[in-house]
């Protein structure tokens, strides 16, 4: 049986697994980065740039897994972002405190990303090169905070992927605000949507009560007007 097409982000060669246009997101999949006792190492970045999309700051984490591990994010020239390490610990689960909600630094570690992000790379290095690694390699990558606190619970299963849902944030061209606002403001607002410039782009979003297209003309609908005749109706009675 022939599987079904997949949505990608041709440019990036990114599989699209959701698009929200309330939020102004695109949840993609996203190769990981490892390096592993024999040597062998999988190294794949994708530049964003030029295009509207950025790796979102509040959605993503970076991350390392695997024992004994020191991982930094840097750019290409070699400035470092940020970075963590995780040490090791046999047999444990990958989330462990209290609420069961955070990658704590036992084979595993997290530390936010800056904004504004469309390119990085992994660098990733043995804290202690005379301990004996509970894993042969060691990961590195941006995942989505959301799903990898559901979906990693042990650092194990990272061995069996290759790639992770990674949150982009998203906006449209300045240059075309006029064609979805009918105007040339900074910003835009009506009863159902509201849009805002976000330095070389801009983004919409369906207003409290409404839900839609927020970048088609009448595009965001919803109960709110329905709402608004009833208790005018209330009033005049």
């Amino acid at each position: 049986m022939a599987s079904s097409p997949k949505p990608f982000l041709k440019s990036f060669k990114l599989e699209v697994l959701n698009i929200s246009l309330q939020h102004g997101t695109v949840r993609v999949n996203y190769p990981i980065f490892s390096m592993c006792a024999n040597g062998t190492k999988t190294e794949a970045s994708v530049d964003l740039a030029p295009s509207p999309f950025v790796f979102s700051q509040f959605a993503n984490k970076f991350l390392a897994v695997g024992c004994d591990n020191f991982a930094s994010l840097t750019s290409p020239d070699g400035t470092i972002f940020g970075g963590c390490r995780s040490v090791c610990v046999s047999n444990t689960t990958l989330l462990e405190n209290n609420n069961g909600t955070s990658c704590n630094g036992t084979n595993c570690c997290q530390t936010s990303i800056p904004s504004n992000l469309q390119l990085f790379n992994a660098t990733i290095e043995s804290i202690n090169r005379e301990s004996q690694s509970t894993i042969d390699c060691k990961y590195a990558f941006l995942a989505e905070q959301m799903w990898f606190e559901v979906n990693l619970i042990n650092p194990f299963e990272i061995q069996n992927m290759s790639q992770v849902p990674v949150t982009l944030d998203w906006g449209i061209n300045t240059t075309l605000f006029p064609l979805v606002t009918g105007n040339n403001q900074s910003s835009s607002y009506n009863s159902s949507s509201s849009c805002s410039n976000k330095s070389s782009t801009f983004t919409c979003f369906c207003n409290s009560g409404f839900e839609g297209n927020p970048y088609l003309p009448q595009g965001c609908t919803g109960k709110l007007p329905l709402l608004v005749l009833i208790l005018s109706i209330i009033k005049s009675i």
